[in-house]
């Protein structure tokens, strides 16, 4: 049995049903083939595969029917898949690393929903101007 970490672009791989694509290729020879992409491209019906069409195969997809052989284009952070799980992992780096938003970010002291600040001076002026009146 050849591992999927052996696999090398150009190797020719046979597959046949219950396997998982160990790798993206292209189908070179096949009979009644049918691929469940549900897990790239969230599609619920199987995908009929034959080499004089559609003969794109994709990694970490489930043959569902059939047997066949595919020449290996692509293998790991290169194929699909590796490109799909790289980009999710650099977007959950990424979130986790950012500061959140100023309207996110909680207040340094408890705020009363009654008190409006004032600007030093104009809290001055209010206050003269009352003392003023108050006598």
């Amino acid at each position: 049995p050849l591992f999927r970490s052996e696999i090398v672009v150009g190797d020719v791989v046979s597959f046949k049903y219950g396997d998982a694509l160990p790798a993206d290729g292209v189908l070179i020879e096949g009979n009644d083939i049918r691929v469940d992409e549900s897990s790239m491209t969230g599609e619920n019906d199987h995908v009929k595969k034959r080499p004089d069409r559609d003969i794109i195969l994709l990694s970490s997809t489930q043959v569902m029917e059939g047997s066949g052989k595919m020449l290996v284009c692509a293998v790991g952070v290169h194929s699909q898949a590796g490109v799909i799980f790289t980009l999710m992992n650099q977007g959950e780096k990424k979130t986790s690393d950012q500061k959140p938003p100023p309207l996110q970010t909680p207040p340094k002291r408890p705020i009363s929903q009654n008190h409006v600040p004032l600007p030093r001076r104009a809290a001055a002026a209010t206050t003269r101007q009352t003392n003023r009146f108050s006598s």
